[in-house]
């Protein structure tokens, strides 16, 4: 078969090099060199440049486009370097819909640690969108990769906790909770009978992603934070109790800021809500978890975790003028904005503030600047994704 008139061999054979030097430079007013110096690897300069090769080599036939995704899909799978390999494998197989030789490499564990970030998972959510855009499909291998850790005799038992913990965060990351809780189960019996100088610091880890799963299921499954008083008071206790270990590790500080923050907001929902005890003496429980917070953040240099303090202090100010006092900081904290999960948190905020004061057209703005935030974050099929646009779409 031929392409554009070129047989399919002089695509993937090595061009002889006197020919390659006779091309080179023909096209080098129209190309630059990037990546590490020993790879001279080529990208078009000029848009009209690129937009002419397109047309002639790719044109509009999708067929084409997909040969050259799958060889190139080829090339890097026997990529040595793993750095090349997570920029170019996964993409080009996305591409091609080759969605279980994608998802088997998502499983394999260099690449989960290479693209975990603790904040947010950006790279491996949008490629796990490719194989399932509800992400079941991303729980139920993680919960098998998980159990398989669990008999892997080879791993120290630290090894097989971290992972354990990574797998159960990246569920958590994309809404899947129930497969983030059954993977911490999982975990359970290694907790309790590890052998390691870095017990507490792996309880205190534990604790705190199970703490989390555990009250955004609550949100998620029982709505108010009214409906099952019985469960609330339970994850209060194992949040405080998560955050008393935390605190006392000095490399999870900004973990105990960030749990400790989510229970000055659990506190304040339970007040908006009506949950049990006096209204005023659930906000000050707010106000005193909040302040540890913004403390834990400072010592740790967090500023980022300080402004998401910002987001819920407005939140829980009653006063208007306050309000918008501690968004604005919040905004300048920020940077005015970035592609960042705190940002989406602080956009939803200031413009549900925004609609509660019966100014609308802020409200649209700062809904609109959520959306594209998740939409970029996370990806289009994301639940968050889906959440920003429902939001939005409420006010117009």
């Amino acid at each position: 078969a031929e392409y554009m008139g070129l047989k399919k061999s002089r695509f993937s054979n090595k061009i002889e090099l006197k020919l390659w030097k006779e091309i080179e430079r023909s096209i080098r007013p129209f190309v630059k060199y990037n990546g590490d110096s020993g790879e001279n690897r080529l990208n078009i300069y000029h848009s009209s440049f690129k937009e002419a090769v397109i047309k002639i080599y790719l044109g509009e036939d999708s067929s084409i486009n997909e040969w050259f995704h799958n060889k190139l899909a080829q090339y890097f799978k026997k990529c040595d370097r793993l750095d090349r390999k997570l920029e170019e494998y996964p993409f080009h197989l996305a591409f091609c819909g080759l969605s279980e030789e994608l998802a088997a490499f998502l499983c394999e564990w260099e690449c989960v640690k290479e693209y975990y970030s603790p904040m947010f998972s950006k790279e491996l959510s949008q490629l796990w969108s490719q194989v399932d855009a509800t992400f079941e499909k991303l729980g139920k291998e993680y919960y098998k990769k998980s159990q398989d850790v669990i008999e892997e005799s080879e791993l120290l038992m630290r090894e097989r906790i971290e992972r354990i913990l990574v797998f159960a965060d990246v569920c958590f990351q994309n809404g899947q909770l129930p497969f983030s809780l059954d993977i911490l189960n999982l975990a359970q019996d290694f907790l309790d009978n590890i052998d390691d100088d870095k017990k507490d610091l792996f309880k205190a880890k534990f604790s705190y992603q199970k703490c989390i799963t555990y009250e955004r299921t609550l949100y998620y499954e029982e709505g108010s934070a009214t409906r099952n008083e019985d469960k609330w008071a339970e994850s209060e206790t194992n949040m405080i109790e998560s955050y008393e270990l935390l605190i006392q590790n000095k490399g999870l500080i900004s973990l105990a800021g960030d749990l400790a923050n989510r229970i000055a907001i659990m506190y304040n929902n339970r007040k908006e809500d009506g949950g049990n005890g006096p209204k005023d003496n659930l906000r000050e429980k707010a106000i005193e978890y909040l302040e540890k917070a913004e403390s834990a953040y400072l010592k740790s240099d967090e500023m980022i975790g300080f402004a998401n303090c910002q987001i819920t202090r407005g939140i829980i100010e009653e006063n208007v003028d306050k309000k918008r006092e501690y968004f604005a900081n919040t905004e300048r904290l920020l940077g005015g904005g970035g592609l960042h999960v705190v940002f989406g948190r602080y956009c939803r905020k200031r413009g549900e503030f925004h609609v509660s004061v019966g100014e609308m057209e802020q409200a649209n703005s700062y809904f609109t600047k959520l959306y594209h935030n998740s939409l970029n974050l996370y990806g289009e099929q994301h639940p968050e994704t889906k959440r920003a646009e429902k939001l939005l779409k409420s006010i117009q």
